[in-house]
């Protein structure tokens, strides 16, 4: 029986829950972003005195300089921190994807990783995040209009949030290039709809978030530890009816001997 997609980000919140194990690696990425966020925090003291310095020896008002020189720091502070999360959240991401995939008895998909497909796939996800946050501010607009602009909005997210969630699975342990990823994600964008959607509102709501990012990956995992269990038993219909065939002709060779 097909589970229903949009069904998945609610699914990755209770394995969440039930595996402490995937609590760890949510821990360390949170560890390791707050000890980034504490770093440029701790840089406020060493790096600000030098901008306000530089800004009054080109004639700026002390009292300005030091107003201009804490909103730089904050701005530049801000933009560090989130090239940080741009380029690590994918990893933690993908390590947890990987996890799940374990946990449910698939370990024989990793071993069978595309060479060069790791790279191929990081450089599409860095990409492709940007393209996800150029999309949410281009769409912002649309989400103004009552009712069905809120759904719009949603949908257009949710298919390309869907779609960076897959994109792991599909390029780095299907062997998949991105042209093909895409076009697989367009042929069943019905699926990537519901999933997206969810996962969407989702990551969405306030304070949580940060926690929903790691269940829907968790929820795509399950997504696709599905569909390569389904794919599996659909390759070996074929060679049990063969089996089925051969068992039966033995026996009514059997007999007539």
């Amino acid at each position: 029986m097909t589970r229903p997609k949009y069904g998945y980000p609610v699914q990755g919140i209770f394995y969440f829950l039930l595996n402490p194990l995937l609590w760890l690696k949510c821990i360390y990425a949170l560890t390791v972003t707050l000890l980034v966020v504490l770093c440029s925090l701790l840089g406020f003291g060493f790096f600000l005195p030098p901008q306000v310095d530089s800004l009054i020896q080109v004639g700026c008002p002390i009292w300005l300089a030091w107003a201009v020189g804490i909103f730089l720091y904050c701005l530049e502070s801000s933009v560090f921190v989130f090239l940080f999360s741009l380029v690590s959240m994918p990893i933690f991401q993908d390590s947890l994807f990987d996890h799940v995939l374990i946990l449910r008895g698939h370990k024989q998909v990793l071993e069978k990783e595309h060479s060069g497909a790791l790279q191929r796939s990081f450089r599409a996800g860095v990409g492709h995040i940007f393209a996800q946050v150029l999309l949410l501010i281009l769409s912002i607009p649309v989400n103004l209009i009552p009712v069905i602009g809120t759904y719009i909005f949603c949908c257009l997210n949710g298919f390309a949030l869907a779609w960076s969630r897959q994109m792991h699975y599909h390029l780095d342990l299907k062997g998949m290039t991105f042209t093909q990823s895409k076009q697989y994600a367009f042929r069943y964008k019905q699926q990537f709809y519901r999933f997206g959607v969810v996962a969407f509102a989702l990551e969405m709501t306030p304070l949580l978030n940060f926690i929903f990012i790691f269940t829907n990956t968790i929820g795509a995992a399950l997504w696709a530890a599905d569909e390569y269990a389904k794919a599996n038993r659909a390759d070996r219909l074929p060679q049990a009816n063969e089996m089925a065939i051969n068992s039966n002709l033995a026996s009514s060779t059997q007999d007539l001997v």
